[in-house]
């Protein structure tokens, strides 16, 4: 065979080969131009773009990871709303706790008290300066009536401490209450007498509340003495 003839053949080939693969590309043409859109299901239609041939399996998968996010979200929810409580529990032992602790100490300046002389300043200057301004004038009122009783430096110790156990306290009725079982132990009846008199002599060279004379009978009540009625 010539060489004329080889490039005839091989040209003939060609122009085959070429027939046939125009052939399948319009077989594959014509296929996918029968095929409608209502035909295609949004999973086919997805997996038709994403190449994917399984897709109910994709979609199950999906299903299946977005209900455990909703339960787990769910539980965090319940999780952070026990949580809650419980932190609201716990605030509130907490709270009644320290209220239990500080109505125990509350009382402890006065509890600590044996000295007369100290709970006789402590319940003189609770009296004179309840509901008014506290001044240098309350302190040395005290001083006063109590130096006529001790010496000069226990009655300034007496005075400190029962000016610190008042702010501590904050309630004359609770001095009152406090104090009076050991001064009615301790002092007789003139001492008694005498201690309701350093009372009204504090308290003439001071600001006084309303409540004095209120608070004056009420000690002399709880000290065991007369009480006026008028």
């Amino acid at each position: 065979m010539s060489h004329v003839d080889n490039a005839r053949t091989l040209q003939q080939f060609r122009i085959i080969g070429m027939a046939e693969e125009f052939t399948r590309i319009d077989e594959t043409v014509r296929v996918f131009g029968s095929f409608r859109m209502r035909d295609f299901s949004l999973s086919s239609f997805i997996g038709v773009k994403l190449g994917i041939t399984n897709m109910h399996i994709v979609l199950a998968f999906i299903g299946l990871l977005g209900a455990g996010l909703f339960w787990w979200y769910r539980l965090k929810m319940l999780g952070d709303a026990a949580s809650d409580v419980v932190d609201g529990v716990g605030r509130a032992r907490g709270y009644f706790r320290r209220q239990k602790i500080r109505k125990q100490n509350e009382h402890s300046p006065l509890t600590a008290i044996s000295d007369p002389v100290l709970a006789a300043a402590t319940v003189i200057y609770a009296i004179i300066s309840e509901d008014v301004p506290h001044s240098d004038s309350h302190v040395e009122a005290v001083r006063s009536v109590i130096a006529d009783i001790s010496d000069a430096a226990k009655a300034e110790e007496a005075v400190i401490y029962a000016k610190w156990a008042t702010n501590q306290i904050g309630d004359v009725m609770i001095v009152i209450n406090k104090t009076s079982p050991l001064l009615r132990q301790q002092l007789n009846d003139v001492e008694k007498q005498e201690l309701v008199a350093m009372v009204g002599e504090a308290a003439a060279a001071v600001q006084i509340s309303p409540q004095y004379g209120q608070r004056v009978r009420k000690l002399k009540q709880k000290l065991g003495l007369e009480i006026d009625r008028s």
